[in-house]
């Protein structure tokens, strides 16, 4: 393992076996299959409804695109915005012959049952695995959807695994596509390079770096080629009214302060739903914080420069994004937010299937409401 990166103090009494990995991959993936087989079959969702469901139709379209069976040209300038790594794994899936809206699902659905037993051996503590299967909401919601949040998380804690046992090129390699799935990621690749180099492990950070830089740039450089443009997501961001229409970056909570004042696009519920994630996330960004603070261990550091890195970009997100997502934002850091409240997660496999189980019914009307 990688002396730089430590284990948590109170974590080899919960230290995951296979069988924890498998249970908790498990009841990941059932979760999400349940939503699914619900939604579809007792609530009379199509197929082909409920794969375009969320980004999803953006998704659709853009793989249907890279194998030929329609132009690119032709979609609607909207579904432009959309990175390419996800699209490109459905599209390689989708030349086995199966729909491109299958070939998403089962990629979200199988990155959610990974990420979970994933986030168990980074934290070396089963508790953070089982905790990573179902919280929060917005998790189960994405992750049963044709969505990039389970893809991209799982990539990303795939990296971090990879730097954790001292594969420095894979962890690179993961850690860039996890950037090409979702940019976000870039946050877990600058607390691996941060932790290194409070380890004093200056060439094994140097060779993360350039490893993940190149991997990134040819993936860039291949889409760039492909449609014709690097900053077309950007621009696009910016320009249609159905993305932001604005500036994609703002003073920090201003979106969040400005929109809960305007009361306009959320119910109040769902306003205070999007504020106890706030105090969450604050909460438990403080937590790490005095954790590092009083372990000066690389891997505490990594805990919280990711989800630090991470808060301040969704705190900063323009428009109304930046409130009305901000809990599904916080995905990408959502291991390491909950490695905050390690002490008070439960430790029986019985309550843990109790909570999902409700999660699951919640994500089934997650799921059903979103357009």
């Amino acid at each position: 393992m990688l002396n730089t990166l430590p284990l948590p103090t109170d974590a080899p009494s919960y230290r995951p076996t296979w069988r924890d990995d498998l249970a908790v991959a498990g009841v990941a993936i059932a979760m999400r299959m349940i939503v699914f087989g619900v939604v579809t079959l007792a609530l009379g969702v199509p197929l082909s409804n409920y794969v375009v469901r969320g980004d999803g139709e953006s998704f659709v379209l853009v793989s249907e695109a890279m194998l030929g069976r329609i132009d690119y040209t032709s979609i609607d300038e909207y579904h432009h915005r959309i990175f390419l790594g996800y699209p490109a794994l459905m599209a390689l899936v989708g030349t086995l012959g199966v729909p491109v809206g299958v070939a998403g699902l089962t990629i979200t659905i199988a990155s959610a049952g990974a990420a979970a037993a994933l986030a168990g051996r980074v934290f070396d503590d089963r508790r953070i695995g089982w905790a990573t299967t179902m919280l929060v909401p917005h998790w189960v919601i994405n992750s049963s959807l044709v969505m990039t949040e389970a893809p991209a998380l799982c990539l990303s804690l795939l990296g971090v695994w990879c730097a954790r046992r001292e594969r420095w090129i894979a962890a690179g390699v993961a850690l860039a596509a996890a950037g090409l799935v979702r940019p976000m990621a870039c946050f877990a690749v600058l607390a691996v390079v941060m932790a290194l180099l409070a380890g004093s492990r200056y060439r094994n950070a140097v060779v993360v770096m350039v490893a993940c830089a190149a991997v990134f740039a040819m993936g860039t450089i291949a889409g760039a080629m492909w449609r014709g443009g690097v900053l077309e997501s950007a621009r696009i961001y910016v320009e249609s009214p159905r993305a932001y229409g604005g500036p994609i970056f703002v003073p920090p909570f201003t979106s969040l302060l400005r929109e809960t004042t305007r009361g306009q696009f959320a119910s109040v519920g769902f306003s205070i739903y999007i504020w106890l994630h706030v105090v969450f996330v604050g909460a438990s960004i403080v937590m790490l914080g005095r954790q590092w603070r009083r372990s000066r261990a690389a891997f505490d550091l990594l805990a919280f420069v990711w989800a630090i890195g991470n808060t301040a970009f969704v705190l900063s997100i323009g428009s109304i994004w930046g409130y009305l997502h901000f809990p599904r934002f916080h995905i990408l850091s959502q291991p390491t937010l909950l490695s905050a409240w390690t002490r008070w997660l439960p430790t029986r496999t019985w309550v843990w299937v109790l909570l999902a189980s409700g999660m699951t019914v919640f994500a089934i009307f997650g799921v059903r409401a979103t357009p």
